[in-house]
Parts: structure tokens; C-alpha cells; sequence
């Protein structure tokens, strides 16, 4: 619910000219505080750590409302926002899934994880929902906007509560012995020891590839989506209704796939097909948004993107179950979190290269953002054969295909 409403908060405060920077950054950050995280994931507390988290995220979310209250460089305070947000929703759920795959077989979690990323999104959903009603409602007077971030830092701190009403505390599981064949360093994320493993398995070597693809073409794609909702409105309050609405429809889709036939799609397809579904969906997004930039190609394309999200979200953590119980914390950190900050900053340096060819060729925005697509479609194409290389890892490896 907390990013459902410092997404649209921060989006609609920077606007779409500042947007690529903030992702930028925020993708920066995100890399450095998740491989923090990944050095220690394997031997913290991860239930502490999570509580502290959420308290220290709570004082941030004050002292951002604060800041847009009292200063005039509102865009800046908004940007930091998306930091923020960025750091909470990677760094607080990379450790509750981590939790997670530690609780649970990979059976189990075929089963399950779709439940628990769907209950996520209805949260999602209802912080994306009641940012958008607010835009321009005003509550004894004041903007009803400027009463969402405490809302979040009173949300962190009951989160942190239940957290530690209801969270057992966690047995970590025993390192390997110093003579074992891979032995746990605290340097390991960096020392090459989770490459390798990556590596040398063929379907994680792929889907690792995916991570990095899907994320950059995800980036260019909303992009995309941003510039066809200016056709909505012009001000900030007109965006953050507007992205609000489109937003919304992307968690109700993504909850209602993950949790609902995630595993029956999983059991149905298989590894290799399902993980081919977001490239496919990402490039006809791409076209269809480049061919007609409108309302209409927006909610289409975030409709069908966390369709695809939510098909294969559970199936990429379940497959991680599978990894050597001494690294799966850093593993899983590595796919699930450095790899698509990776990728978000690849999008990004792709965004401003296509802006900085068109700035010097004083194209007009429609042309300019028309070029940025085409780029995201050839992007989109080289993750589709990825993709294909990942389906075919999985037929040579029928066990688990």
C-alpha cells in the first residue's frame, strides 16, 4: 500500500521530463542498498532487520512530507520520494521473500507464493486507488494529498508492529563448514561466487539475462505510457489522477494472475514458456504504444505487462528454492534485486540517449518519443531471443523443464 502511494506521488511530482532521471537515480541507490543487503542477507537476523527498516523508512516518509510542505523545490523533495519508495519496495521484500524461500519447499511454494505476491498487489491497488481519488479533495481545508505521506509512516510503523507481534524469530540456516566445497564469505556477492554459481547453471545463467531485459524494456515501455497520458491533462494533478487510474489496473491484474493461476500456469507450461511471456508482452506493448500514444495503448499496455508479471513473478522465486541453502539469501537478492535495478539503469541510458539524438535534431516530442519506442522495440527483440534461449535451457534439462 506504502508504494502504491509514493508511486504516484513521486511520479506525478517530478513530472515526465524528470522521470527519467529520478528512475536513474533511484535504480543507482537501489543497487547500492541491495548489495548491502546481499552481503548480510545469509547471516542477519532478517526479522530485526526488517522491523528497524520499516521504522527508519516510517522517519523518512515525515521528514519528506515536511520538506514538500515547507520548501519551493518541490520536484526535488517528490524525486527523493521515489528513492525512497525505491529502497522500501526492493529492500523490505527482498528480505520477506528471502524469509519466505527459507520457510517453504519448492512445492510449497509453487502453491503459495502466488497467494502471498497477490495479497501484496491488493495492497498495491489500494494505496494506487486512494492516491488517485484524493488528487483534488480537500479534507478540513487542507489538500488531501498532503496527508498520504504520514499515512505511510503510520502504515510502516503498525507493519513493524504486526511484524513483531506475529513473525516468529527465525532459525538461520547453518553456513557451510570452512572445508565444504563453497564456503560463505561475507565479500561472497562480490568475490564472484554467486556469478559462478549463476553461471554455471544454464536456466539461471538465462533468466538472470531476462532480469536485466525485461527491466530495461519495462522502463523504456513506461516511458511510453507516461507520455501517452499527457493527452489526459497538462498540471500535476491531472497526471497523478491519471497515472493513478492506469496504475490500478495493473495490480488488480497482477494479484488476481498471481494469486489466483500463477502455480496452474507454472504446472501448465512449465519454466520455459512461462518465463517467454513478458518479453512477448513487452514488445507488443512497445509497437502498439509507438503505433498509437493514447489513453486507450496506456491501460492496454499496463494491463497486459502485470498480466505477464504476474504469471511468472512466483515462478521465478520458486525456482530459486532450489538453490544451495548457505547462498540462497544472496542469490536471490542478486536476481531478484541487482539484476533489474541493472536493468532499469540500461532502460534509463538508453532513454537519454535517444532524448539527447533527438534534442540535437530538434525533433518534436511525438517524433522524439516515436524514436525512443523504436529503440525499445529492438531492445524488446533481443529479449525475446533470450527468452527462447531460456526455454531451450530448460528442454535440455527436463527435471526441472
Amino acid at each position: 500500500m506504502i508504494q502504491g502511494i509514493c508511486d504516484v506521488l513521486a511520479t506525478s511530482g517530478v513530472g515526465e521530463r524528470g522521470i527519467v532521471y529520478m528512475w536513474a537515480v533511484d535504480a543507482g541507490i537501489a543497487l547500492v542498498g541491495i548489495g548491502a543487503l546481499a552481503r548480510g542477507v545469509d547471516s542477519v537476523d532478517r526479522r530485526r532487520l526488517g522491523i528497524t527498516l520499516l521504522l527508519i523508512f516510517a522517519a523518512c516518509y515525515l521528514f519528506v512530507w515536511n520538506r514538500t510542505l515547507h520548501s519551493t523545490h518541490t520536484a526535488f523533495w517528490w524525486g527523493a520520494l521515489g528513492v525512497v519508495d525505491t529502497l522500501q519496495s526492493n529492500l523490505v521484500v527482498l528480505l520477506a521473500w528471502a524469509l519466505a524461500r527459507d520457510l517453504f519447499n519448492e512445492v510449497e511454494a509453487i502453491r503459495l507464493f502466488g497467494l502471498l505476491g497477490g495479497v501484496a498487489y491488493i495492497g498495491t491497488l489500494a494505496g494506487t486507488g486512494l492516491a488517485g481519488f484524493v488528487a483534488r479533495k480537500l479534507v478540513f481545508g487542507m489538500a488531501a494529498t498532503d496527508l498520504l505521506l504520514p499515512l505511510c509512516a503510520v502504515l510502516a510503523l503498525l507493519t513493524a508492529l504486526i511484524v513483531a507481534w506475529l513473525v516468529p524469530h527465525h532459525v538461520q540456516i547453518k553456513p557451510p563448514e570452512p572445508d565444504e566445497e563453497t564456503p560463505l564469505t561475507l565479500h561472497s556477492v562480490f568475490d564472484g561466487q554467486t556469478l559462478r554459481y549463476l553461471w554455471e547453471q544454464p536456466t539461471l545463467r538465462w533468466l538472470s539475462a531476462l532480469q536485466v531485459g525485461n527491466a530495461a524494456s519495462w522502463t523504456m515501455m513506461s516511458l511510453a505510457v507516461l507520455f501517452a497520458l499527457r493527452s489526459v491533462g497538462s498540471d500535476n494533478a491531472d497526471l497523478q489522477q491519471a497515472y493513478a487510474h492506469v496504475r490500478i489496473v495493473g495490480p488488480l491484474a497482477h494479484a488476481m494472475v498471481q494469486a489466483a493461476v500463477s502455480g496452474w500456469l507454472l504446472r501448465r507450461l512449465g519454466y520455459g514458456k512461462l518465463f517467454l511471456i513478458t518479453p512477448l508482452v513487452l514488445l507488443f506493448n512497445l509497437f502498439v504504444l509507438g503505433m498509437a500514444p493514447h489513453l486507450a495503448s496506456a491501460w492496454t499496455a499496463s494491463l497486459l505487462i502485470q498480466f505477464a508479471f504476474g504469471a511468472e513473478g512466483a515462478a521465478a522465486h520458486a525456482l530459486l528454492v532450489r538453490t544451495p541453502g548457505h547462498m540462497r539469501g544472496r542469490v536471490g537478492t542478486f536476481v531478484m534485486g541487482t539484476l533489474p535495478q541493472t536493468g532499469y539503469l540500461l532502460g534509463c541510458g538508453l532513454l537519454f540517449a535517444a532524448r539527447w539524438f533527438t534534442d540535437a535534431l530538434h525533433w518534436n516530442e511525438t517524433n522524439a518519443m516515436r524514436f525512443t519506442v523504436a529503440i525499445g522495440v529492438l531492445a524488446a527483440l533481443a529479449n525475446v531471443a533470450a527468452g527462447g534461449r531460456l526455454r531451450r535451457a530448460f528442454a535440455d534439462a527436463p527435471e526441472v523443464a
